[in-house]
């Protein structure tokens, strides 16, 4: 048996792709499975740190209007997918293997469902496969959101009754709108990333706890729904308030012209705050986490209402505090368990005031924080949960524990 890990949008350093890829391949190796990595023909080896096939012409991401050069947009990202996916010899992913698509965008899942109705139909035995969905299904929200739904419905209905697709996503408010969509409830995986103990024991010392100049760091991708115009004035609100805090702010965009105007303005504030430019690699992105008190997350609600978080997994994982929207299912976990601080409205004071609320009380979220990862179990992982759920369909006899002792047949 060998695990195909399939993400198209991995190419850049950082984010949620990256160490996405990167759990799952440590995961595998620790199951004793081999594992094969594929992804953008623009991802440099080396600098991901991961040994890779560079195959897939684009991305996942892209196309959010809903119009009509939308909608052709979104066709023919799926239908590039679907041809790369065909260049593929078939005799990699013979039955027995695992295929998995570990970000699935509506860009993505009608070109991937039809490959596999094309490996079906040339007669193959069909690898198993498993298709985590990223998004809602009517993201991003708009009154025109039913034509997204429909990709989905269309996808779905390439697939044969008997296909080995198990289909995934990372909460259980995603599980529950796809469920009418896709005619089944997807298995809500857990969070791929684990505690790093040796971090977390030092972190429990009395002078990290209690910080003289607390650091609030907005990291990841700068876009629109993730509050980034909004950040400059968040910080003046905090500074003025609390002038101990130090701010340590990224800039990183596909677009360079987007990035430069976001870095310039952050080099406006005082007092000077550490700015990344860029994307950055996993190891350098994990640091700056470490030397993080509280993760600001200035997300719009409306679009991460039922999406996960790779941001808020790390924190959970490095038992960081966050402040983050009410009403996302990450961030409302995170409050229930007394290591978050929510604001409401998605405009710079409110989010301003919570990040402020959440430094007058960072002793006790970093506690709580950090007493959760200490307590988080290993047990169910990643990977571990989608072969479980294969051994589980009736179609399905087959053993991977067995199977993945001949690890080493030609593929």
């Amino acid at each position: 048996m060998r695990v195909f890990i399939i993400d198209p949008s991995l190419r850049v350093l950082g984010g949620h792709h990256l160490s996405q890829a990167k759990c799952l391949l440590a995961e595998s190796s620790a199951m004793g499975i081999p594992c094969t990595i594929l992804g953008n023909l623009s991802a440099e080896p080396r600098t991901l740190g991961l040994s890779i096939w560079r195959h897939f012409r684009i991305s996942g991401y892209g196309a959010v209007e809903h119009d009509e050069h939308d909608q052709k947009y979104t066709a023919k990202k799926n239908q590039i997918l679907y041809q790369d996916l065909k260049w593929l010899s078939s005799r990699l992913f013979r039955g027995g293997n695992l295929v998995l698509f570990p970000a699935v965008t509506r860009n993505q899942v009608l070109g991937i469902c039809r490959w596999i109705a094309r490996l079906e139909g040339k007669g193959l035995t069909s690898p198993r496969v498993a298709i985590c969905l990223m998004f809602p299904p009517d993201w991003p929200a708009s009154p025109s959101s039913s034509q997204t739904e429909a990709i989905y419905r269309q996808a779905v209905a390439c697939l044969s009754p008997g296909a080995k697709v198990i289909w995934t996503c990372e909460t259980a408010d995603l599980a529950e709108a796809f469920e009418p969509i896709i005619g089944c409830r997807p298995i809500v995986l857990p969070v791929v990333l684990l505690p790093d103990k040796k971090y977390l024991a030092t972190a429990t010392r009395e002078d990290q706890l209690l910080p003289a100049n607390p650091v609030v760091s907005v990291l990841g991708c700068s876009r629109a729904e993730k509050g980034s115009l909004m950040v400059p004035e968040i910080v003046k609100r905090v500074v003025q308030m609390r002038p101990s805090a130090r701010f340590t702010l990224q800039a990183q965009s596909e677009s360079t012209r987007d990035e430069n105007a976001l870095a310039e303005a952050y080099q406006k504030l005082r007092p000077a705050p550490r700015i990344v430019r860029g994307s950055v690699t996993q190891d350098a992105f994990v640091q700056l986490l470490e030397k993080t008190d509280l993760l600001l997350l200035p997300y719009d609600a409306e679009n991460y209402k039922q999406r996960g978080s790779g941001l808020a997994n790390q924190a959970t994982a490095l038992g960081i505090p966050i402040v983050a929207p009410t009403g996302c299912a990450f961030a409302d976990k995170a409050a229930q368990e007394n290591r978050a601080v929510l604001y409401k409205a998605n405009q710079p004071e409110s989010i301003a005031a919570a990040v402020i609320a959440a430094l007058d009380q960072l002793e006790r979220l970093k506690v709580n924080a950090t007493t959760i990862a200490l307590n988080k179990s290993p047990d169910s992982t990643y990977l571990a949960t989608i072969l479980n759920a294969f051994t589980k369909e009736k179609d399905s006899n087959l053993d991977w524990k067995r199977e993945s002792r001949g690890s080493d047949f030609a593929y």
